[in-house]
């Protein structure tokens, strides 16, 4: 049983870091080269209050909900 809680403890603290270091460079996705081997999203929090590109055709690039 230890060793699974220390495994996900693992997995949970990669996965922290690999979105935190997606964010600080302001990407969206991480790259594939990581613990779980494949790209994954790294969403931005709703109380971020970064500046968002706007889009030539004038629609917001940002997702809604």
């Amino acid at each position: 049983m230890l060793h699974h809680i220390d495994n996900l403890d693992a997995k949970a603290t990669g996965f922290s870091e690999l979105l935190g270091a997606a964010t600080r460079v302001d990407e969206a996705w991480t790259d594939a080269a990581n613990l779980f081997r494949r790209p994954l999203y790294a969403p931005r929090a709703a109380e971020d209050d970064r500046e968002y590109p706007v889009r030539e055709d004038g629609l917001d690039a940002r997702l809604s909900a």
